[in-house]
This record gives structure tokens, C-alpha cells and sequence, in this order.
């Protein structure tokens, strides 16, 4: 049975998940630098699934005045939560021959390798601590990150059906309690909204980060953007999220939704 995720208020990953944007929290790894826009049977082989390089084209800003840059530290991935509110990405065990999308790419000029990294939700303004986490038994969470820009995918593993199913459920009903749009810090703020997925599983959620700036009192879409979305299949929860110097509501960009559905369905059809 689905359930009805409520518009939030607050993006990436959220939970939070983008890159190269101001400290909002997020959801699924939530890179520092960027608005946040914020865990099993034997499984069957791994499908070769890389995703295609996103555009980072944006919408045209309805100014010609560039945005002022943000005081951003550089993410760099962290494999050891340190706030109840992240969860490990190594956690127990995943299924056996299960392979996360492009886990074993190497590091490019462009992007590190795919590394073990924590995951976590939060709104705008804050991390979701989920009491639910502590039904994983197993997880497995890589993401690769470059200079403005962050994608990462995961499994988590629980131990039954209805301890993941209550995940899910919990995580949607407090992502429906964020704010829609966090506070302004140095003249930016983050918006975001999350929504039931369909299509994936038997329960999901999509949610969505993007920035904006004052410019000269009128809200302007802004470089930073994040979109994650999270499906149950069973016991398991597959996830997916990137982030990066895209502009406005990531949902309205067709390559970065193709690719974060590509994956997600590359990691349930595995379990």
C-alpha cells in the first residue's frame, strides 16, 4: 500500500544530498558544499548499469546579475557517522554478488572513486534522526564526488519486511514536516519537497532540493540542486541521489531523473 509523502519544506538529499551549496542538512550523504538541495538472498548478477554524464545546463536566470558565491568548505565523503542521525555505509552484509552502480569505477580527472560513505535525511534546516534505522542489519553506501558535484547509491538491509516498511514510513511522515524553504544564510536558502515515487518497489519516495539567492529582494533560482529518491523492495531499501551546480527544481531536468531511476531499478532488480 502507498503512502502519500507530503510537500515539504525544505533540497539532495531532504535527505540530504547536494553538492556545492550552503550547510543545509541532508539526507543521504549530504555534501557540505551545496544546498542540500538534501540497507538478503542470494541476489541475481549485476546488471551493467553506468549512469550517463548529467548536463549541467540550467534554465536561463531571469537576471544578468551572477549570484554571489557562497563560503562552502569542499565535501569530502565520511564513512564513520558522527551524529545519531547518519547511517553507515557498512554496515552488517548485503546479498551475495550484490553490486551497487559503478561501485568499482575508478577516479577520474573529473570525480574520486565510488568510496563507502554514511547516509542521512534531514529538511533544510536540520538531520532526521529516524528511531526505525535501527532495524538495519546490513548496508552498503558508495558515493563519488568532484569538484561540484556528488552522486551516490546504496542498499539497506533490514531485518524484515515490516521494519523496512516502517523506515519508510517514518522517514516520508517527518520529511512532510519540513519547512518548504530553510533559512537565508549569507542571502541564500534552500527549498524542498518530497513526494510518493511510483514505479519503483513497493513503497517509495522522491525528494528534492534546489537553491535560491536575494537578488536585490526578488528570490532567484540559483547553481545547486539535489535530487534522491529511496524504494522498499521487501526487506531492502535501495537509494539514489546527485547533486551538483544544477539549477531549479531538479525534477524538471530529464537526464538527472533518467539516470537516478536507472540505478535505483539497477539496485531492486538485484534483490
Amino acid at each position: 500500500m502507498k503512502r502519500n509523502a507530503l510537500a515539504s519544506a525544505a533540497v539532495l538529499a531532504l535527505l540530504s544530498v547536494t553538492a556545492c551549496s550552503s550547510g543545509a542538512g541532508s539526507a543521504t550523504p549530504n555534501p557540505t558544499a551545496a544546498p542540500t538541495p538534501s540497507q538478503l538472498p542470494t541476489a541475481t548478477a549485476t546488471p551493467s548499469v553506468a549512469p550517463s554524464p548529467v548536463s549541467t545546463a540550467t534554465r536561463t536566470n531571469p537576471t544578468t546579475k551572477a549570484p554571489p558565491k557562497r563560503s562552502a568548505a569542499p565535501h569530502t565523503p565520511r564513512a564513520t557517522p558522527t551524529d545519531p542521525a547518519e547511517i553507515s555505509g557498512a554496515i552488517g552484509s548485503v546479498p551475495e554478488g550484490f553490486k551497487l552502480p559503478d561501485e568499482d569505477r575508478a577516479a577520474t580527472d573529473d570525480a574520486s572513486a565510488f568510496t563507502t560513505s554514511i547516509w542521512r535525511a534531514s529538511c533544510p534546516d536540520r538531520l532526521l534522526t529516524l528511531a526505525s534505522a535501527s532495524k538495519i542489519t546490513g548496508s552498503r553506501i558508495k558515493e563519488s564526488v568532484g569538484p561540484e558535484h556528488v552522486v551516490g547509491n546504496g542498499l539497506l538491509v533490514f531485518a524484515d519486511e515490516a521494519a523496512a516498511d516502517a523506515f519508510l514510513a517514518e522517514l516520508t511522515d517527518k520529511l512532510s514536516e519540513c519547512d518548504v524553504q530553510g533559512p537565508s544564510e549569507e542571502g541564500w536558502r534552500t527549498l524542498q519537497t518530497s513526494a510518493e515515487l511510483d514505479g519503483f518497489g513497493d513503497l517509495g519516495v522522491q525528494v528534492r532540493q534546489w537553491s535560491e539567492w536575494d537578488n536585490e529582494g526578488t528570490w532567484t533560482v540559483a547553481p545547486g540542486a539535489g535530487l534522491q529518491y529511496l524504494a522498499r523492495k521487501g526487506a531492502y531499501v535501495g537509494l539514489t541521489y546527485e547533486g551538483g551546480e544544477f539549477q531549479g527544481d531538479p525534477a524538471d531536468l530529464p537526464e538527472l531523473v533518467a539516470d537516478a531511476e536507472a540505478r535505483l531499478a539497477a539496485i531492486l532488480d538485484q534483490v
